[in-house]
């Protein structure tokens, strides 16, 4: 008996995510990426600027932006529906061709943000850390984003 519950409310779960995902995604999913992306920046600056010592080590910022990545990086995907390719957007079409690569590359920032949220705990272990998250970042960037101009 509780293993039919617990799979009725599993199976319920699940379907309330893919029909939220399929509603966010069909409410200018442009905008929306753009927003999640832009706090991505925000969240970044900081932790961008202790790297390169610029600013003192601050872990809180740090668990922030890595938090912020992971929570980001389970939604950004439905985000980027077929063809949700011109207009005000950097975001090249080259994802439909490469949907799948292109979903992996989210999971890979999930468990990149996460794995450096469990290590990080000073500034030795952020820098030893925080560039296998910010290379990920770097792979979508170069392979799926216009250059800028």
């Amino acid at each position: 008996m509780m293993k039919r519950l617990t799979l009725a409310i599993l199976s319920a779960a699940a379907l309330t995510v893919a029909g939220a995902g399929s509603l966010i995604a069909q409410n200018n999913p442009i905008a929306q990426r753009q927003t999640l992306l832009k706090e991505f920046g925000a969240v970044s600056r900081e932790p961008g600027q202790m790297l390169r010592r610029e600013a003192a080590f601050d872990l809180a910022k740090v668990k922030t932006a890595l938090e912020t990545y992971s929570r980001h990086a389970k939604v950004l995907p439905i985000l980027f529906p077929a063809g949700s390719f011109t207009g005000e957007t950097a975001a090249l079409p080259k994802i439909d061709e490469s949907r799948a690569d292109f979903v992996a590359t989210f999971g890979r920032l999930d468990q990149a943000a996460t794995a450096a949220l469990a290590s990080i705990t000073d500034e030795a272990t952020f820098r030893a850390n925080m560039g296998n998250v910010l290379r990920v970042c770097g792979q979508c960037h170069d392979t799926y984003r216009r250059p800028r101009t």
